[in-house]
This record gives C-alpha cells, structure tokens and sequence, in this order.
C-alpha cells in the first residue's frame, strides 16, 4: 500500500511541472514589439514584386508623428515579413483602416489580392480601399508632409465621404 502511495506521489511530482508549464501564455504578442499601420499602400514593380508601404504612428511623449516603411516581396506575406524583420517588430495589420492600391496594379487585377483580404483575419473587414492614381513613392511622400499628427486624415476624407453619401 505505502508503494503504491509513493508511486502516485512521484507520479504526481513529475506530471505536476509539465502541467503548470501547459498553462502559460505561449502566443502572446508584446504590444511593445508590434507595429500597427493605419495605411497599406500596395504596388508592384518592374520584377514583379509587391512593394508595401505602411504609414505608422509613432508615439512620443507628448504627442504622435507617424512614418513611412517600404518593404518588397515576391507575395505580399513576403513584403509584410521583410518589413517586420527590419523593424525588429511584428507587423499587426489588424489596424489599417485604408488600403491604398496603385493604378497600374488595380488594372492588371487585384481580384486575387482583395480576395486574400477578405479571408484574412489581420485585416480588419472595415478597411476602405482605394484607388490612387499617383505612384505610392510620390503619394506617401504627399501623405508623410501634410498629414495630421495622428495618422488618420485620409481615413478621415472618407469618412466624411462616406457619410455624405448616406444622407
């Protein structure tokens, strides 16, 4: 009896590390280490690569700048890993509330990529897309120099936009 005792204490003693160990918080993102873009630009260029331009807020002490990142990538999973690998933080596009999308490639067809969109769950259904007629570089060069502090002033324009519509 008293072996049968040991036996199962052991037992117990052993399984008991691994079960606390099961418990933790194994996916967990630092919000320290994330970077949370509220525009996507999207293009491809003469190799036929996507390039990817991400406007990101920036905190400071008393106030928000924001700044442009590029990255290229045969996919754009590719271009997202690039830029995340650069910044030394993961990319959450959970965020972007305006997907900016280059005339050129908007005509060659983005049915794939908007699609890829849709499944995806790191791009928030609510995202706005559109359209710009200007190459990204010149656009988030216009955006980068005359945008609010926060960020968001062309997801503003839409908004009002959109809600002009409606009424």
């Amino acid at each position: 009896m008293k072996i049968k005792m040991y036996k199962a204490c052991v037992s117990f003693l052993l399984v008991l590390p691994i079960l606390v160990s099961l418990t933790a918080c194994w996916n967990i993102k630092d919000i320290n280490h994330r970077v949370m873009p509220v525009i996507l630009g999207v293009t491809k260029d003469e190799e036929d690569q996507y390039s990817l331009y991400l406007q990101v807020p920036i905190p400071l002490r008393d106030s928000i700048s924001t700044q442009i990142v590029k990255g290229k990538g045969n996919t754009i999973n590719h271009a997202i890993d690039s830029i995340s690998a650069d910044m030394e933080s993961s990319v959450d596009l959970l965020h972007v509330k305006v997907i900016v999308i280059e005339k050129k490639l908007a005509e060659e067809g983005v049915k794939d990529f908007i699609s890829s969109i849709m499944r995806s769950r790191e791009i928030s259904p609510k995202a706005l897309v559109t359209i710009s007629e200007d190459d990204l570089d010149s656009f988030f060069e216009k955006m980068k120099n005359s945008t609010e502090p926060e960020g968001t002033s062309l997801y503003d324009y839409f908004e009002k936009m959109l809600d002009g519509l409606h009424r």
